[in-house]
């Protein structure tokens, strides 16, 4: 394959606090509501606050020892595998890849169990099982995937550094079809972390307003499955989007700051242009990382308007952490999803609970609405570590 050859969305599968599955969610993002409430897996008392966007749907588990993650990795992995058409038994093990992003893995599974040792019951036999790397073999088991295998902790920027890999994997000819995304459940440690940081939101989510004051937590997975043209043609299946292109870089500037100046951000979203062969002003719309804290935002939109320039004015940007909260690992995996189901669906998902834009000329969309103009998308996750990805993504039929 040529280096800016796409690799095609054949199928895609989403949970959140939105819902399970694709029409929940697109639901939700027309609404542009929120989808916030008070967290119920553990005590909340020792925390900043006690809202976060947990997951509300009823989560079976799927095999013995299977954690909160890996529960919602392979919901959302079965309802991408349905629509991609792909069984074990119609698609050759070999030539299918795994990349996927956790932040966590299995950490909340592994606290359950410190809980329950606490309170005098021993520990489960199933917690030696249990790994950062739990969820993404899961994926793979469930798939009979033995292709290349590759589990990303790249922090928060892990989904969406995973479907670049995915990209990757595609256009060097290592396998036919990638499974990728991320999934991260809420857990204790989560929570301590980011309350240490005083990252987290007393009152609520609000990324790219003036007033806003900091990041509300959240969970969820997004699966998609990557395929080459020449796979998906010799199948016939129908893509729903097109991967065009990808950017990593790194900030290389402070262990949890980003770099004032958006310079790793600036860094991987050129990159990711310059890959899929585009120009900024062919970018119809963002999916920003747009947590809500004072200097991630600010950063992200400087880095924006050093890259975008004069195309930045009007540009429709938004920040779907506004509605689920940080997913962690699987935030830019979500973000992906979500702006390929508003490219079908042709509308903009909104940044909900805008009210004073910190930069009056770029499209923030504080409400959800129809569009005709959403062909090319970039989404954005910038982490601690420095770590930086960029991906774009494209219409179907482009």
């Amino acid at each position: 394959m040529s280096r800016a050859e796409a690799a095609l969305v054949t199928g895609l599968g989403v949970i959140s606090s939105l819902g399970a599955g694709q029409a929940a969610t697109r639901a939700a993002l027309r609404a542009g509501e929120p989808h916030f409430s008070d967290v119920t897996l553990f005590d909340m008392t020792p925390f900043r606050t006690r809202l976060a966007g947990q997951v509300t749907v009823p989560l079976a588990p799927t095999a013995p020892g299977n954690d909160r993650a890996t529960q919602m990795a392979l919901i959302a992995l079965t309802e991408a595998l349905q629509q991609a058409e792909v069984t074990p038994e119609t698609v050759a093990p070999e030539q299918v890849g795994v990349a996927f992003g956790t932040c966590f893995g299995s950490d909340g599974a592994l606290e359950d169990q410190i809980r329950r040792d606490a309170r005098g019951m021993g520990m489960d036999h199933t917690v030696g099982a249990l790994e950062s790397y739990s969820p993404a073999l899961a994926v793979a088991r469930a798939v009979g995937a033995a292709g290349p295998f590759r589990s990303v902790g790249t922090a928060c920027a892990a989904g969406l550094t995973a479907i670049g890999i995915g990209l990757e994997m595609i256009r060097s000819g290592l396998c036919d079809i990638v499974i990728t995304g991320g999934a991260d459940a809420l857990n204790e440690v989560m929570f301590s972390g980011f309350s240490t940081l005083r990252a987290l939101s007393p009152t609520t989510c609000r990324p790219f307003d003036k007033h806003r004051d900091g990041l509300l937590l959240g969970e969820g997975a997004a699966m998609l499955v990557l395929e080459s043209p020449a796979s998906a043609r010799r199948r016939g299946v129908r893509p729903i989007a097109r991967i065009l292109g990808y950017g990593l870089s790194n900030d290389a500037y402070h262990p949890t700051a980003p770099d004032p100046e958006g310079g790793g951000a600036l860094r991987a979203m050129s990159m990711a242009l310059a890959d899929a062969r585009l120009a900024p002003a062919d970018v119809d719309y963002i999916n920003a990382h747009g947590t809500g804290t004072p200097h991630n935002d600010a950063m992200e939109v400087t880095a924006i308007r050093k890259l975008f320039g004069d195309h930045a004015d009007g540009l429709p940007v938004s920040a779907l952490k506004s509605m689920t909260g940080h997913t962690m690992g699987a935030a830019g995996a979500l973000g992906t999803a979500v702006t390929a189901l508003a490219m079908q669906g042709g509308f903009l998902p909104p940044t909900a609970g805008l009210q004073e834009p910190i930069d009056s000329g770029i499209d923030f969309v504080p409400k959800a609405r129809s569009t005709e103009r959403l062909r090319i998308g970039m989404i954005n996750a910038f982490a601690f570590g420095g770590h930086c990805a960029s991906v774009i993504i494209g219409q179907a039929d482009l």
